[in-house]
């Protein structure tokens, strides 16, 4: 279940990233086919746009059967900001190590005056260097 960022006190919003589940569009995007996990993962985002994302082990889970515990070869990977039902904006995409290790840092237009119920989706880019397609991970409550 995707769940807002929560504010600290110097304007910036934090969440954890966890894997996302199939059959769960966000925002009309799509989930993946199979579930995602994450051995850890945050974003950040400040209210001048300034987006930080870093995850390490964001891999298909064992019910994917073979390709579990695996990126099944996804080469690259983008965030896409949701506020409140829509796709706000979307990073360009990054490389996606076969360890599912990878780091956005980007500037992201913000609606005004505010983005309410922000929600970040980490989305599959394949092949390279084309629009981002399903979401395999998202900011929500850890396991």
């Amino acid at each position: 279940m995707p769940m807002p960022a929560k504010a600290d006190g110097d304007d910036r919003f934090n969440a954890p990233i966890v894997g996302s589940s199939p059959n769960m569009p966000i925002a009309g995007v799509p989930s993946g086919g199979a579930p995602w996990v994450v051995k850890r993962g945050s974003a950040r985002l400040d209210s001048d746009g300034a987006l930080e994302i870093e995850v390490s082990g964001l891999l298909l889970g064992a019910a994917a059967g073979a390709n579990g515990g695996t990126t099944a070869g996804i080469p690259e990977v983008a965030a896409s900001l949701v506020c409140g039902a829509v796709v706000q904006a979307t990073t360009d995409p990054v490389p996606f190590a076969a360890t599912g290790d990878f780091e956005i840092r980007a500037m992201v237009m913000l609606p005004q005056p505010a983005c309410q119920g922000a929600v970040v989706l980490i989305r599959i880019v394949r092949p390279a260097n084309t629009p981002p397609g399903a979401y395999i991970a998202v900011t929500g409550v850890p396991d």
